[in-house]
């Protein structure tokens, strides 16, 4: 059997399999919507979020069952030098630049007239009393604030490892440490938006957002354990799989609503299309790894039964030359 095959058929099923999700997400929810958002939705009035749901399990116990026969196949090693790694870290380079640039011009190179919605701002005005007149007060939000700074050190990093040259495609530790920043910047997104979630009622669709968010986490966490040569491919693929699909179901019907004019202030298409740009980074390091025909722990058996035959025919010989 051709392993190599097999794998970047998994990956290319994902794909479709997650595409198709979308799709269904998508017609359920504009055949719902109304121009008040997404948060008025909830799993029992959207015509396929069942399916949806059950393409994703179904999709998840096949990934556990691929991959535990596969797993041991994938290589530790990754050429962080390689084209395929410097594509990913130029394309994450360009989307964490993009955003943080967004974030900040939303915030202060627009004028009043633009709605920013409540969410993914810095200062935010909230009345002191319920009534209109009532005088307002600046919040500043300091957890986002957080968030911008880690996104600024995720683009440090992307642009760092795109542009340093990888002794042998070997990683050190300085750029296993380095590699955890965008970790960060992802453990604070979903913290930040988990009490949106919690505080406003997003409905169902944000659910998969933040899934996604929590397996690209997961992803990042243990792409930095190849840096450090403590890597677990099997749970890398794993991980990253889940991450482009929940960030696949989430992200086109929240883009197709926006454009529809149904998603709200808050669903601006910015942060979707970062979104894709993360899937792009996942499935290009999957497609990255390499898959070998035997088993890791069979290879390093045989290898290290042919040096110790060698040792044993070394003194033979010489013992025969005598």
């Amino acid at each position: 059997m051709n392993f190599k095959t097999v794998y970047k058929a998994i990956l290319l099923f994902s794909i479709v399999a997650a595409v198709i999700a979308g799709i269904f997400m998508t017609v359920s929810l504009l055949h719902s919507s109304d121009t008040q958002g997404i948060k008025i939705y909830s799993s029992d009035n959207v015509e396929y979020y069942k399916l949806v749901s059950w393409i994703f399990g179904i999709c998840t116990v096949g990934y556990i069952v691929a991959i535990s026969a596969l797993g041991k196949r994938v290589d530790k090693r990754v050429d962080f030098s390689a084209k395929n790694s410097k594509l990913a870290y130029g394309i994450m380079a360009i989307s964490t630049a993009a955003l943080t640039l967004f974030c900040l011009g939303r915030e202060f190179l627009t004028g009043e007239s633009y709605d920013h919605g409540n969410m993914y701002v810095i200062f935010s005005k909230e009345q002191l009393l319920s009534i209109s007149n009532s005088p307002e007060e600046t919040k500043v939000s300091y957890l986002y604030l957080l968030f911008l700074a880690a996104l600024i050190g995720a683009f440090a990093f992307f642009v760092y490892a795109f542009a340093t040259k990888c002794p042998s495609g070997e990683a050190d530790e300085k750029f296993g440490m380095f590699s955890m920043l965008p970790s960060l910047a992802l453990v604070v997104k979903i913290i930040y938006d988990f009490l949106l979630q919690s505080g406003n009622g997003y409905g169902a669709l944000y659910n998969f957002h933040l899934l996604g968010m929590g397996f690209a986490l997961l992803f990042s966490v243990y792409e930095s354990r190849f840096y450090f040569k403590k890597a677990a491919p099997a749970l890398y693929i794993f991980f990253g799989l889940l991450a482009g699909m929940a960030s696949f179901i989430f992200s086109i019907p929240a883009l197709v609503l926006f454009f529809a004019g149904k998603a709200g202030a808050n669903w601006h298409p910015a942060f979707c299309i970062a979104d894709i740009f993360i899937i792009a980074y996942i499935y290009i390091r999957l497609f990255s790894l390499k898959v070998h025909q035997f088993e890791r722990q069979k290879k390093e058996t045989e290898i290290t039964t042919a040096f110790d035959s060698d040792e044993e025919i070394l003194p033979t010989l010489k013992d025969t030359a005598e």
